[in-house]
């Protein structure tokens, strides 16, 4: 298949896109387009074959940054920890995370900038990828919001972040939800969690699902959260396309092929790859 990304309209003077999991040159069962070189995380591999696929993955980057009119070394990464913290990026930051994962900005899970031409990426696989835009005061974001970060409020911060930072006002913001787990595939059995999350975000933040259990909605929580900060309804966008099944994204729930650690038979990963959600100022 032809790399085929899905544009992501955060209003004029910026550019977004999330990449779908088809196109790129990865292996199985990191086929193709995985932009993630965190490959010994996700099951068990030989040195030359994390080599192979590292080169891989920074292939798949390269095709990416020339689809979009990006400059490949100047993207920005950040090391992701299901947390709420935000970083502020500046032009020092470019290039932070592009070529390796050891460089990326650590243990932030969102990122902000009034750059132009610096590229602010997240890499998920079910957690939702938040972009953010402000096209009056010429910022922007973009947040990994799992289950956990959208319960922690990962989104508010970035608008937050944005509000100190550049003087943004929550009314010009744009907020777009991309592609992730969606309501009917998040089951929560971890009833305090169900209760967290409907704490900290109202009792939307919750459902019943097909099979009578608690699911929780993170798109949802994260809608929940903006609005409180300030941002309008209106501008806020749920793409909801749901990636259980990881046909068109990397799902991590999804993932077909279990590696059992040989040492410890409970635990198990789930070797899959991750998609981007990339924005930059124009």
């Amino acid at each position: 298949m032809t790399l085929d990304l899905l544009s992501i309209d955060v209003g004029s003077g910026a550019i977004a896109a999330v990449t779908r999991r088809y196109g790129g040159v990865s292996e199985a069962p990191f086929d193709s387009l995985n932009m993630s070189f965190r490959f010994d995380q996700y099951g068990h591999m030989t040195r030359q074959d994390m080599v192979r696929n590292q080169e891989q993955v920074m292939n798949n980057r390269v095709l990416v940054a020339d689809a979009l009119g990006m400059q490949v070394d100047r993207w920005v990464v950040g090391k992701l920890v299901h947390g709420s913290d935000v970083a502020v990026v500046t032009e020092a930051h470019a290039g932070r995370g592009a070529r390796s994962f050891e460089m990326g900005l650590p243990a932030v899970d969102a990122l902000v900038t009034d750059v132009s031409n610096l590229p602010l990426v997240v890499l998920v696989a079910d957690c939702a990828p938040v972009l953010f835009h402000d096209p009056v005061r010429r910022a922007i974001g973009v947040a990994h919001a799992g289950y956990r970060g959208a319960i922690d409020g990962v989104a508010a911060n970035t608008v937050a972040a944005m509000v100190e930072n550049y003087g943004c006002n929550p009314a010009n913001i744009r907020v777009v939800v991309g592609p992730c787990l969606g309501p009917q595939s998040l089951e929560m059995q971890n009833a305090e969690i169900v209760a967290e999350a409907v704490s900290a975000h109202g009792p939307s933040a919750s459902l019943t699902g097909p099979a009578g259990t608690p699911h929780l909605d993170v798109p949802e929580m994260v809608r929940s959260q903006v609005m409180a900060t300030g941002v309008p309804k209106p501008n806020i966008d749920l793409t909801d396309i749901d990636v259980a099944g990881g046909q068109e994204f990397f799902s991590f729930r999804s993932a077909e092929h279990l590696h059992y650690d040989e040492t410890d038979p409970t635990k198990v990963s789930r070797p899959t790859g991750r998609f981007a959600a990339i924005v930059t100022l124009l």
